[in-house]
């Protein structure tokens, strides 16, 4: 075809006419259908055959709050949104504080200020240092001004800052939370450290006659400033059987942490043993979260006999996880321990003095004969014993760790195992600490 053809039925294409088409005068009939089967049904537990690998639970809302009322010296506080029943205020970061000032005298009056305050008291060997207070965010709530007299109810609201700049090292910090251990029967031998914030009402009057000072009087009321925070990812909820499931199917999801407990020059025919202990690899906690941990020692047999059953004869390390299993009054079992140790270091008077305390005690399970490998890439002619099982915080935990220039408070997971009997004779006693963080909140997906 020429160009000129090709010009030409381009042209007739696109001007041709549109196509019309008729619509039949009846409609076709339904296609057939069978009737579907039935949906399964659905459970929130798992069946027989399934394994849940991980839930995250939601909590109820809140109760809804009133108003809290304290009163000192003619003066009457009241602060909104607040438990009603409280021992004192709670307020979070970057919390908003609003209520009423009520005064029974309003005469003679020259100010009314509203004020928070933040201090921290450390005590070392029974000497007391409380600096100046490290936040004090202030309002004049009233003023003299020759023409007025002060209203006997005045309106407040303060808003308490995320951050406070650090006398010491004039950093820019995150508020430390209102922390006194020894209000939950803590005992840390010769050091205390604690933290806490207030509320000041201050009513200053005009002199009367010949006083040489303006009267004032004031209403303090404690406060409890609980920052709220959680982490970024959540933690298996049931993890268990630890080695024969989520270790192989997530590895992703958990932490290694290695230590070895050496044998002693007074047992040359024993050897180390290795000890792994797993723990959630996020590493960040709520303060009630059951954390779940599987811990393994391996060795060969005689080294774990050696520890677990002192005086028993030579063994599998399947009979070997039976006879430590078996309730005997007769032996010296070696004590295993996972728990949460709490480390609180204050910077006082050209001191450094740090103590720590436990905030959580795990409970260990040994896994049963078969249901875990024998060991996870263990050397050869090595056995393994395996333990699971959960560590949390004591209830009586409020606060999480934080750090100021004079106090840091840190939390660290650890793992301890003791000898008895006769292995203490050919074992060092070992114990290991991993860092973690806890945290106020436990994980919650956006929604």
């Amino acid at each position: 075809m020429s160009a000129t053809a090709c010009a030409t039925a381009s042209t007739s294409a696109t001007t041709a006419a549109p196509l019309t088409m008729s619509l039949p005068d009846f409609l076709l009939p339904p296609p057939l259908y069978s009737v579907s089967a039935a949906a399964p049904q659905y459970s929130t537990e798992p069946g027989p055959s399934e394994q849940r690998l991980a839930i995250t639970s939601r909590k109820p809302g809140r109760p809804s709050l009133g108003t809290l009322r304290r009163s000192h010296s003619g003066i009457v506080i009241a602060l909104l949104n607040q438990d009603e029943t409280a021992d004192a205020p709670t307020y979070g970061r970057g919390g908003y504080i609003a209520g009423d000032v009520e005064l029974a005298s309003n005469q003679n009056i020259l100010s009314v200020t509203a004020t928070i305050e933040g201090r921290l008291e450390l005590t070392v060997a029974e000497l007391t240092e409380s600096e100046a207070p490290f936040l004090s965010v202030s309002q004049t709530l009233w003023k003299a001004d020759g023409t007025s007299t002060c209203p006997s109810v005045l309106p407040f609201e303060l808003l308490l800052p995320e951050t406070f700049q650090d006398r010491v090292d004039e950093r820019t910090r995150p508020l430390p939370p209102s922390y006194d251990p020894h209000s939950d029967g803590i005992n840390m031998k010769s050091l205390s450290a604690r933290v806490e914030y207030r509320i000041v009402i201050r009513v200053t009057k005009a002199k009367l006659g010949k006083m040489l000072w303006k009267p004032s009087k004031s209403l303090t009321v404690r406060m409890n400033y609980a920052p709220r925070s959680r982490p970024h990812q959540p933690i298996l909820a049931s993890p268990f059987p630890f080695l024969a499931g989520t270790l192989k199917s997530l590895p992703e999801e958990w932490m290694q942490i290695c230590a070895i407990m050496s044998a002693t020059e007074r047992a040359p025919h024993l050897t180390d043993i290795d000890c792994h202990l797993f723990i959630p690899a996020v590493q960040i906690y709520g303060k009630t979260d059951s954390i779940p941990f599987s811990l393994q020692l391996r060795a060969p047999a005689a080294s774990l006999q050696a520890l677990l059953r002192p005086a028993a004869p030579s063994m599998s390390a399947l009979a070997l996880r039976r006879m430590h299993t078996a309730s005997s009054a007769d032996r010296a079992e070696p004590t295993l321990r996972v728990f949460i140790r709490r480390q609180v270091v204050v910077n006082a008077r050209g001191q450094r003095v740090a103590r720590s305390y436990i905030i959580g005690e795990g409970v260990l399970r040994e896994v049963p004969p078969g249901a875990a490998p024998v060991n996870v890439a263990a050397e050869e002619g090595c056995e393994a014993v395996d333990y699971e099982g959960e560590v949390r915080c004591a209830p009586e935990v409020t606060v999480g760790g934080f750090s100021t220039a004079r106090l840091t408070v840190s939390d660290f997971l650890m793992f301890s195992i003791v000898p008895a009997g006769a292995s203490v004779d050919s074992f060092a006693e070992l114990s290991k600490a991993h860092p973690i963080r806890i945290v106020t909140e436990s994980y919650r997906a956006a929604t």
